[in-house]
């Protein structure tokens, strides 16, 4: 489950927390956007790098692609340089490198950091 400070308060994720509270077996249903697969894939040459962009929207659609990096680097295949260009709110509440640090030992990763808030308590105030 995700959760983060925010004003000095736990926080915790909207979606993550009501399935944590759900009954065991409840079903649940969701709306999952279908989009068309062929827009995300990574290239077939693990050799050439990716460029990923996580502009505040999250990391997890791309880690399946570091993953895959990952998987080839250690089946000896030659990877290429992952770029990553990650953006969020506070730098408290980036995790990137948490998400990363497993793979970062194997790849060839380059993080560009951006962050839309520098302080939490001027949340909310017009600028």
């Amino acid at each position: 489950m995700h959760e983060f400070k925010l004003n000095g308060k736990t926080r915790i994720g909207l979606t993550s927390d009501f399935v944590r509270n759900a009954p065991l077996g409840e079903k649940i249903q969701g709306y999952f956007p279908s989009h068309d697969s062929q827009n995300m894939i990574l290239p077939e040459d693990p050799s050439l790098p990716i460029l990923l962009v996580s502009a505040g929207s999250g990391f997890a659609p791309f880690m399946s692609f570091v993953e895959d990096r990952e998987k080839a680097a250690r089946s000896g295949k030659k990877t290429g340089p992952i770029f990553i260009f990650h953006g969020c709110r506070y730098v408290e509440n980036d995790f990137l490198d948490r998400l990363l640090q497993r793979a970062s030992t194997l790849l060839e990763i380059e993080t560009f950091r951006a962050y839309s808030r520098s302080d939490p308590s001027e949340d909310g105030k017009k600028r």
